[in-house]
């Protein structure tokens, strides 16, 4: 990806990060730790004004709306002297009334790359260009180095945004796996359904995909050992048996059926 000069590089996916010029920004020495989840609160909404007292209930949640407003000026000052410490412009923050905005054009977040290649990725699969949506998906998963801000796990504020970024995740994993399956990459599409597993262990389509992949790549007895997995893994953390489709799958594996 091709940035701007003065451009604020976000990675969001995984550990929290910034960069400008290629140039990282050590937030661990920024004295006020408050400001990173300020400017965290911001990008979640990157583009859009976000209210002072939006901002507050993640920050002091707990905390009177007079000395609250007094800390988030402080905290707002400093922020906006450590981005100008790193080469960026003085209106990459904006105030709007009472509310504050982060420009979109001078901010480049990586969970919208991934939304991006993601929809480009379904786009040429609907067209059957396997190959051309596999790469964009293949851009996607490089991307995903972690579920969104995980290191904010207990915070309510990104909780939504981090679910649906890893459902986005998984969706480009099925689709990567099938695309990979309809260019007759079999053992790639396994592995990334394995891949999809050790996030998601109880997903059960992807124990049902991955038996089938193991069948076309002729280790049936593979298939049959993760329709155990399966079962074993659904009954211990759901108290549910597999789905009449997986059963069947497996039930076809046993009788030498394709």
């Amino acid at each position: 990806q091709v940035l701007r000069r003065g451009t604020l590089q976000v990675f969001t996916l995984g550990c929290f990060g910034l960069t400008v010029g290629g140039r990282g920004i050590t937030l661990e020495k920024w004295k006020r730790k408050q400001a990173v989840t300020l400017l965290k609160c911001l990008i979640t909404q990157v583009g859009r004004p976000v209210h002072r007292e939006r901002i507050l209930d993640c920050l002091w949640p707990n905390i009177d709306e007079g000395r609250g407003w007094d800390r988030l000026k402080v905290t707002m000052c400093y922020l906006r002297r450590q981005l100008r410490a790193a080469g960026l412009g003085e209106d990459i923050l904006k105030t709007v009334g009472d509310a504050y905005l982060l420009r979109r054009d001078a901010v480049s977040v990586d969970a919208e790359t991934f939304e991006s290649l993601a929809a480009e990725g379904w786009a040429l699969q609907r067209q059957q260009r396997w190959d051309e949506a596999l790469r964009r998906y293949q851009e996607a998963e490089h991307l995903y180095r972690g579920d969104y801000l995980e290191e904010d796990v207990y915070a309510d504020w990104c909780a939504e945004e981090r679910e649906r970024l890893r459902e986005l995740y998984l969706e480009v994993l099925a689709d990567m796996a099938q695309c990979n399956a309809k260019l007759g990459h079999y053992a790639e599409a396994a592995r990334v359904c394995r891949s999809a597993l050790v996030r998601e262990p109880c997903r059960e389509s992807f124990h049902r995909t991955l038996m089938e992949y193991l069948v076309l790549l002729g280790h049936p007895d593979r298939a049959v050992a993760q329709f155990h997995v399966c079962q074993r893994v659904l009954a211990q953390e759901l108290g549910v048996e597999p789905m009449p489709e997986t059963q069947a799958v497996a039930e076809a594996v046993d009788n030498g059926r394709p």
